[in-house]
């Protein structure tokens, strides 16, 4: 019996060791994102149109990145500053890149952006505009792809790399427990 308690300490001193630890290097508190490396969430807002219904529950890989940083187009959840609750957008720049938005159309480093899935109708003039910005190391600039409905790196900033929980995977189907990637 007492060789059945030590076990079971020892696990839990193995689990608690690794949440402590982060080995995933997540923003997330979930034992789930930290300890599992996937964590759900689910949309409530339609800042992510058409990629993300509002309601859809989407799958958060958050060991992605523990070996390697945002790319440019992936869906990641983060936590913009000053916030505690996990929002998710598309990465648009990454540290050194420079980021500008010409009549509606994003650029990046001088080039327009190649967006196929962002909701190009803009019609708030706000976000038709922006001036040249340059992502600073260490950080991100996300924007939402349905762009007038989105409080974005344009309103917050960019996101320290740091308050990324994960790279979002796709569409989690609860019924089937599966995954359908993104489009």
């Amino acid at each position: 019996m007492r060789w059945i308690i030590g076990l079971l300490v020892a696990a839990c001193l193995v689990v608690a060791s690794a949440y402590v630890l982060n080995p995933f290097g997540t923003a997330t508190l979930d034992p789930r994102g930290r300890l599992v490396g996937y964590v759900p969430y689910i949309l409530p807002g339609s800042s992510m149109m058409p990629t993300i219904q509002p309601g859809d529950s989407i799958l958060v890989q958050t060991s992605a990145y523990a070996r390697r940083e945002p790319r440019v187009g992936e869906i990641v959840a983060f936590f913009p500053p000053e916030s505690e609750r996990a929002s998710v957008f598309r990465v648009v720049a990454t540290s050194g890149d420079r980021v500008k938005i010409v009549a509606g159309r994003v650029h990046r480093n001088g080039s327009p952006a190649d967006e196929q899935f962002a909701d190009t109708e803009w019609k708030k003039p706000y976000a038709r505009e922006m001036a040249e910005v340059v992502v600073p190391q260490g950080e991100l600039f996300l924007l939402g792809d349905n762009r007038d409905n989105a409080n974005d790196s344009r309103v917050f900033g960019t996101v320290a790399r740091d308050a990324v929980i994960g790279r979002a995977i796709g569409i989690w189907d609860l019924a089937s427990l599966s995954v359908r990637p993104f489009r």
